[in-house]
């Protein structure tokens, strides 16, 4: 049986022990959704242990719900490679790729700048 509660469950326990071994290990790191939001807003949440400033816009979009904001069929891959469903999303070709990539590498250099001035702080 399948339960909302428990994904939430698991996927915050995954990222909440890798958040921690990256840390130990001193390793920068960015979380980000490939398909769909890791959490479905069940009666599990425990999200507040997440540090969200390592999260690509946490809760608010995956690669695939973003590239879809764009409304762009050329954003996706070939036809023929996937079947597009509510339930299969499509994979970004390498134009979206490329838009998901500078949208990820500008949270990197803000969230870069953001952990300098604390630091200096």
């Amino acid at each position: 049986m399948f339960e909302f509660r428990y994904l939430d469950f698991f996927n915050l326990n995954a990222i909440l022990m890798l958040q921690k071994f990256f840390e130990f290990i001193e390793v920068d790191y960015i979380f980000v959704d490939a398909f769909e939001l890791s959490f479905n807003n069940s009666t599990y949440d425990k999200t507040e242990f997440i540090n969200k400033e390592k999260y690509w816009r946490f809760g608010e979009h995956s690669i695939f719900s973003y590239l879809q904001t764009f409304e762009d069929r050329e954003l996706y891959e070939a036809e023929g490679f996937n079947i597009p469903s509510e339930h299969i999303p499509l994979h970004p070709s390498a134009a979206g790729h490329k838009l998901f990539t500078e949208d990820l590498y500008k949270f990197y250099i803000k969230n870069k700048k953001d952990n300098e001035k604390k630091v200096l702080l």
